[in-house]
């Protein structure tokens, strides 16, 4: 037996078709929106993101990018990607500073402007320069990646406002350089 369908019962069926598809609309995306706000707050807050390895590696990975194509170590970006990359705790002991995290261990201190800066940095027998430039170095081995760099005080002033650059430490900073060396594990 064949059964005859109203043309008026097919179309209430296709109307009743298209509000369910206009109602589920909103509702997509309302759950894309919040899907999204989510990822973006995990991949941006530093302490969850930094649990990824991949979101280290891509930190890492871009400040080193970042440094060559500027050609120089962003002070700001250093001290940014210390703290994205693995969150730590901050020691000071005027003038040293160190931050000690899981994944990072770095020591900041004053020094003479007259050192060079050739005399600070260990040998670094099997290690791959990855960028270098007087005062700056970048390189690795294994899973290490290690960070030289000195900067004028001025430079300094822009990333660090542990020092009175004004007045309190003004003597301190006297014919000073700021000496950051850091180990990276990855």
């Amino acid at each position: 037996m064949f059964v005859k369908r109203s043309k008026h019962k097919e179309s209430d069926i296709m109307n009743k078709m298209i509000k369910i598809k206009k109602s589920f609309l909103p509702s997509i995306l309302t759950i894309v929106s919040c899907l999204s706000l989510a990822l973006s707050y995990f991949f941006l807050q530093p302490r969850i993101s930094n649990i990824v390895p991949f979101i280290r590696e891509i930190r890492l990975s871009g400040f080193i990018k970042n440094t060559i194509k500027n050609n120089h170590i962003s002070a700001q970006e250093f001290w940014k990607l210390r703290e994205f990359y693995s969150p730590g705790t901050i020691s000071i002991s005027k003038p040293d500073l160190s931050f000690i995290s899981d994944k990072i261990i770095s020591k900041e201190t004053l020094i003479d402007n007259k050192i060079l800066f050739d005399s600070l940095f260990p040998k670094l027998d099997g290690w791959k320069i990855i960028f270098i430039k007087p005062n700056e170095l970048i390189t690795t081995k294994n899973n290490e990646t290690l960070i030289f760099f000195i900067k004028s005080i001025s430079e300094m002033s822009q990333a660090n406002g542990f020092f009175d650059y004004k007045d309190k430490d003004k003597k301190l900073l006297e014919n000073k350089n700021w000496y950051v060396v850091t180990k990276i594990q990855k």
